[in-house]
Order: C-alpha cells, then structure tokens, then sequence
C-alpha cells in the first residue's frame, strides 16, 4: 500500500458483489474504501490505492488484525493488491476477491501499519 496517511471514507455493509459492482460502474474518489466481513469472521478493507482518479485505479486489500476494530485506526495487513481500471466482469471481479481473501486466511503479512478510516461521512475528506 503506497498511501499510508491518506484518510479513507469507509462504506459498510455491502456484500463482495456490491463491491465489485461498483468498482465497475464507475471511478472511485482517492479516499474511497469498502469495509467487508467475511465469513471467516474477519474484517477486510478494500481501499483506493490510486494515484489519481484518472489513472489505473488500484485496490490495496487488507485484513484488519484480530483485536483491532476496523475503525479505531485499525492495524492492518495488506494481502493483496488489485487494479479494476478495465475490469467489466462484475462476477468475475467478486471471485478474484474472494480469493484473495480465502488465500488471506492461510498467509502471514510481511508488514503491518495502521491505516486512518470513518465510517459511512456523508462528505468524505479527500
């Protein structure tokens, strides 16, 4: 994850279909982020790790430590980066996350940071 002190506007509640669906709708502010509680009982963020909106969009995705609330700043881990510029393939884009998260389970981060989240602000700061 590049931006380490960029501050992430958080949506909560959607499922990895909704994710995906608007990733591929259309191009995400800087400071966007998705909050997902996945089956494993873990939560996981999907955040903007573009450099701007008019370039590769790229997703870091991360996996809130255990202990941590994912709005406290959470400790995280990264285990995944994923760039959704010309990904059409809504089902395909869910699967690819899902994955992500099913090898997240078995793997152990080289590093972790804390990262700057709100939840659901109805005008996010970018």
């Amino acid at each position: 994850m590049i931006h380490g002190t960029r501050r992430y506007n958080v949506v909560t509640g959607l499922t990895v279909g909704d994710i995906a669906h608007r990733l591929c709708a259309s191009t995400m502010t800087l400071c966007t982020g998705f909050l997902y509680h996945h089956g494993d009982g873990r939560d996981y963020l999907i955040l903007n790790d573009s450099f701007g909106e008019d370039g590769a969009q790229e997703y870091a995705i991360v996996r809130v430590r255990d202990g941590c609330g994912p709005f406290d700043p959470p400790m995280v881990e990264q285990i995944d980066s994923i760039t959704v510029s010309w990904v059409r393939d809504e089902a395909r884009l869910a699967d690819v996350f899902c994955a992500a998260m099913i090898v997240a389970a078995e793997t152990i981060a080289a590093a972790t940071f804390r990262v700057c989240v709100e939840r659901d602000a109805p005008y996010p700061h970018c």
